[in-house]
């Protein structure tokens, strides 16, 4: 029996909230044993569109120019053309997204390193792209880019926006408060933005009691 520490990222953790039973076993094995290469599959998408980042907006002069880069990508392998054409998609996807999706005004930082925090037992993976600063409102926020060839719900995206603003509560900026209705999440696969100000308190209740079956299981699942 595995009595390691229950660990996820957040977008699986959106989605064990409204799995059934199978579903959270397969999410939970998929977490516990995870295969090579899947995260850095969208690397390119992601950092041609934060690239694009200027002057508090994403420019679609500067994304058109992104695009043509990666259209013009030489691959050698099966993999590398889906791979690129899967980033082509994606950055295509986000283009319409662009001025809805820019940050709040205020100093933009991008988030290279893997962010995780521990929450009620289950180390959680959250890591957002963009942090804002905004020194005279007094506040910083978060905002996240999701790619995926995966569907996921509104109910299940709000979970991860709950989780960014946990992670945020452990984050400290002097004199600056974390706004939580500035945080935000694009998904560029299904082309919806969704804003932490939307999130029913209710979606906390199950993401406590989830939290609580996943430390339950955790030590039984197996790899076969």
């Amino acid at each position: 029996m595995d009595l390691g520490q229950p660990r996820i990222s957040a977008n699986e953790l959106g989605n064990f909230v409204f799995s059934n039973d199978s579903a959270r076993r397969r999410i939970l094995r998929g977490q516990k044993f995870p295969k090579p290469g899947i995260v850095a599959r969208y690397q390119r998408a992601s950092a041609a569109i934060l690239r694009s980042l200027e002057s508090n907006v994403f420019s679609e002069k500067l994304l058109r120019a992104e695009l043509e880069k990666l259209e013009k990508q030489l691959v050698t392998t099966k993999w590398q053309a889906s791979t690129r054409d899967t980033n082509i998609r994606m950055v295509r996807r986000f283009i319409p997204l662009a001025e809805k999706a820019s940050p709040p005004e205020g100093e933009h930082t991008i988030i290279r390193r893997n962010a995780d925090f521990e929450f009620d037992g289950v180390r959680i993976s959250v890591r957002p792209d963009i942090l804002t600063r905004n020194m005279n409102d007094k506040f910083f926020t978060y905002s996240k880019l999701r790619f995926s060839n995966q569907k996921y719900s509104a109910d299940a995206s709000e979970i991860v926006l709950l989780l960014i603003q946990k992670f945020a509560e452990g984050q400290e900026f002097a004199e600056l408060n974390f706004d939580s209705s500035r945080a935000r999440l694009t998904d560029c696969s299904s082309q919806q933005i969704f804003e932490a100000h939307d999130v029913s308190p209710y979606k906390g209740q199950l993401l406590m009691k989830a939290l609580k079956e996943i430390k339950g299981l955790w030590p039984f699942i197996a790899e076969k």
